[in-house]
């Protein structure tokens, strides 16, 4: 008994032994296969694309006898452009980002994609911040309805839960749909950027249970607002931009933000002075209006503003066919 118990550890040491031999056999060997692996370079660092265009990042191996090794690829701005695992760059937007490319042994390559988007020839965008509301968005709609005018919702995700059919009359219609905030408690939300993309994740969670995927936000009281700070607005950029966001704030607006203090032929009034200022730049207007219950006097100076610039050809399109450069104030 003694001696079967002797021959079974013996066997269990060599057991013991052959696996750590194996283990260092296959560790030498990949350290090997790392130091044999080939340089890596590319010819073109910077990449000049027409929105809607694709093109190979065209890697190298620099020694001609050697392959080229498993890349793994990564872009800084997924709205701006995406890469494959075949290192095909996609364009999706104006703008700029980095493609960066990785080899298993930790080379790293890197290319600047620069995508221009086509002209617009009168064209704006609506979008409305604050809301759903129970009062407002749905005489907004009519109106909308009413010009067969599409627009933009960044939606308040508190809101969305209390007027739930509000929010799905916004995507049935089929307008877009942008992210705001959860709570619009600007020390809470911009505390940390932590903090900002729990908030933001909460809506953004709302929205999809809602049937509607965004791809849009705006920061609440516009990205040069001075709750955030310029630290944390980089990590949230950086981060919403992975994630295939645009940040979209305004270059035009109705001043329809601080309630009824201005009636809707005054609200008529300082919109088309702001539009117009925007029109003479030659960008696209994007106006700032609000639907929240505080704003009782939109909808109707909205129904003046798209009579006005219906007759003068203007177009109304939601940012789901927008592909200019992101539009924002932020301080970075």
């Amino acid at each position: 008994m003694e001696k079967n118990k002797n021959i079974f550890h013996g066997k269990m040491k060599w057991l013991v032994v052959v696996g750590i031999a194996v283990v260092v056999i296959a560790a030498v060997l990949l350290i090997f296969a790392m130091m044999d692996e080939a340089k890596v370079k590319v010819d073109k660092k910077v990449v000049k694309l027409d929105v809607g265009q694709s093109r190979d990042i065209e890697i190298k191996a620099v020694e001609k006898n050697k392959a080229l090794p498993k890349m793994e690829y990564s872009s800084s701005n997924n709205s701006v452009a995406t890469v494959n695992e075949k290192g095909e760059i996609f364009s999706k937007r104006g703008g700029e980002c980095t493609i960066s490319a990785k080899t298993p042994r930790g080379q790293k390559l890197k290319v600047k994609v620069l995508v221009k988007a086509p002209k617009e020839k009168k064209v704006m965008y609506l979008t409305f911040d604050d809301g759903p509301s129970s009062a407002v968005t749905g005489k907004v709609l009519d109106v909308l309805d009413k010009y067969k005018a599409k627009a933009t919702f960044f939606v308040i995700g508190k809101s969305a839960e209390e007027v739930p059919d509000t929010l799905s009359d916004i995507i049935s219609k089929g307008h877009t749909v942008g992210i705001h905030s959860y709570s619009q408690d600007y020390n809470k939300i911009y505390k940390t950027a932590k903090s900002y993309i729990d908030d933001f994740d909460k809506t953004e969670k709302i929205i999809k249970k809602a049937g509607y995927e965004p791809k849009y936000w705006r920061f609440p009281g516009g990205g040069s607002n001075d709750f955030v700070l310029e630290e944390a607005q980089a990590k949230i950029m950086d981060e919403l931009h992975k994630r295939g966001y645009t940040e979209m704030d305004w270059n035009s607006n109705i001043s329809d933000g601080s309630g009824n203090a201005y009636d809707a032929k005054k609200l008529f009034e300082l919109g088309v002075r702001s539009i117009n200022a925007t029109i003479l730049t030659g960008d696209s207007p994007v106006v700032l209006l609000h639907d929240s219950n505080m704003q009782p006097y939109t909808a109707k100076a909205l129904d003046s503003l798209l009579k006005y610039y219906k007759k003068k050809g203007y177009k109304f399109k939601g940012l789901n066919e927008y592909s200019g450069p992101e539009l924002s104030f932020g301080k970075n």
